[in-house]
C-alpha cells in the first residue's frame, strides 16, 4: 500500500510540473450603464464573459456540464484520483498533455 501511495504522490508531482500553474486571471467583460440602470455599452478583451447567478442557469445545462466535465462530481472530495493516475499514464505514454484530470472543483479553485 505504501508503494502505491508513494507512486501516486510522485505521479501527482510529475503531473503538476507538466501541467504548470493555472492562469491567475479570468477575462471578464465590463458593462456600462446609464443613470437609470440601462445598458449603454460593454467592453471586453479576449472573450465576452459575464457572471450569472447559479439559479439563473438552467438545471439541464448544469447536469450536462457535470456529465461532460466531471462524471464523478457527486462521489469524490474534489480530486478524482483514478482519473489523475490514468491521465498521468496516458500523458507519459504519449509524451504530451494528451489528457487532463482536473475536476470541476479544481478548475474553480
Amino acid at each position: 500500500m505504501k508503494l502505491f501511495s508513494s507512486f501516486g504522490l510522485l505521479s501527482l508531482r510529475i503531473y503538476a510540473q507538466i501541467a504548470g500553474a493555472p492562469p491567475l486571471t479570468i477575462p471578464k467583460a465590463s458593462v456600462f450603464l446609464d443613470s437609470n440602470g440601462n445598458k449603454i455599452g460593454d467592453y471586453y478583451t479576449e472573450e465576452r464573459r459575464y457572471w450569472v447567478e447559479l439559479e439563473d442557469i438552467s438545471p439541464y445545462l448544469v447536469d450536462a456540464t457535470i456529465a461532460v466535465e466531471d462524471k464523478e462530481f457527486y462521489s469524490h472530495n474534489g480530486f478524482d484520483y483514478s482519473r489523475i493516475v490514468s491521465a498521468i499514464i496516458k500523458d507519459l505514454k504519449t509524451q504530451s498533455m494528451a489528457e487532463g484530470a482536473s475536476t470541476i472543483t479544481q478548475q474553480l479553485a
